[in-house]
């Protein structure tokens, strides 16, 4: 069975999100993700040779407020259409001397759209230009950070989980040693500790999440959201060390602070009810790991849909939950859902798809 994480964003962002946020975690809305793109860009802006003026500009807005409507009423191909648009009038504006403010503004805002529509490819060259341009234009080391780290999640979301590793570990150098105790730091750590754990590289992630949680413990203080995330992140590393009964301890911790925080229906809920059903699961429980695990797809259908690679991941964990109850029939008809969705949304290459079609075929197949 596959585990889960919970990522953080850095300080840099408002919120949580999965640039620099949590892999399960809600993603910042289209609003909040222009925020905090213009306030990551703003030295890009300031910095233009003319201000910014006319109908360039005047077409820009249009076409990024029509995506922000597009967006919000779930059109997420006509809100790729507007900001595709927005960025062509961004390079006309950018080529003109007036800034690359508002083409780092799209660039950032296609990278989540993207991401979100499983489109790894394109918010791949997105992300790379981001982090170009941040990179050329502020002096800022966090800001540079928050954009190798987007690029990072990029990559992870993709199956690219060397590449995504060597990144978040490049995050951390741009922050360099005057950053190296921060809040942004420790996402970064607690982050590459995810893609470690993807890489079933136990030890080394759990190593990463405990120099995050000694930094958000000091910084945070320990009942602090990004602290218990953290800690349920280093639950999930012990348990592949096969420590369960600490493992269980500190998952347990988490669950109970994300249902405090964000309530019982989040998706951070649905991550560690994933998580301790697989424990559950692994331990001789497996009626108990089904009830949390029907819980958290719940949840992810709700909030995100099935499309979403998390709820294929625990649409996989319930089907083996179901064969170890000799449930075949549902352990079948849950995994061939979850093998479908993901060919069409992920595609035949990536790691989910292949765990799916792998749990697929080791169901035993009903006699004739």
């Amino acid at each position: 069975m596959a585990l889960q994480v919970c990522v953080r964003s850095t300080g840099v962002a408002a919120g949580r999100c999965e640039c620099m946020g949590r892999k399960s975690g809600r993603a910042l809305s289209f609003s909040t993700y222009c925020m905090v793109v213009l306030i990551t860009g703003l030295t890009l802006f300031l910095t233009g040779t003319v201000a910014i003026a006319g109908g360039g500009e005047d077409a820009f807005e249009k076409y990024m407020s029509a995506g922000k409507n597009c967006f919000d009423r779930g059109d997420l191909s006509g809100a790729l259409n507007r900001v595709k648009a927005a960025e062509a009038e961004a390079r006309t504006l950018a080529d003109a001397g007036k800034g690359d403010g508002p083409l780092l503004e799209s660039l950032t805002v296609l990278v989540m759209l993207c991401k979100t529509g499983s489109r790894f490819e394109d918010a791949e060259k997105y992300a790379r230009e981001v982090v170009l341009l941040t990179c050329r234009g502020s002096g800022d080391n966090e800001v540079k950070a928050f954009a190798v780290n987007d690029l990072a999640t990029v990559l992870k979301r993709a199956g690219k989980y060397s590449e995504s590793a060597a990144a978040y570990r490049q995050a951390l150098l741009v922050l360099g040693p005057q950053g190296k105790e921060s809040i942004a730091a420790a996402t970064l750590h607690d982050n590459l500790g995810i893609v470690l754990q993807i890489q079933k590289l136990w030890q080394e992630a759990f190593a990463e999440h405990e120099i995050a949680y000694k930094i958000y413990s000091r910084l945070a203080g320990p009942g602090a959201p990004d602290t218990y995330l953290c800690q349920g992140n280093m639950g999930q590393a012990l348990f592949g060390l096969g420590e369960f009964a600490q493992a269980e301890v500190l998952m347990k911790e988490a669950l109970a602070g994300v249902e405090r925080h964000e309530g019982k229906d989040s998706i951070g809920a649905a991550t560690f009810c994933d998580n301790l059903a697989v424990l559950y699961c692994r331990q001789g429980e497996p009626a108990k790991a089904e009830s949390m695990q029907v819980r958290a797809l719940g949840i992810y259908t709700r909030k995100v849909g099935r499309e979403n690679p998390d709820a294929l991941i625990c649409m996989g964990n319930l089907a083996l939950t179901y064969e170890r109850q000799g449930k075949l029939k549902e352990a079948r008809k849950t995994a061939g859902e979850a093998f479908e969705i993901a060919v069409k949304v992920l595609g035949e290459a990536h790691p989910v798809t292949e765990r799916l079609r792998n749990i697929l075929s080791g169901l035993a197949t009903p006699a004739p």
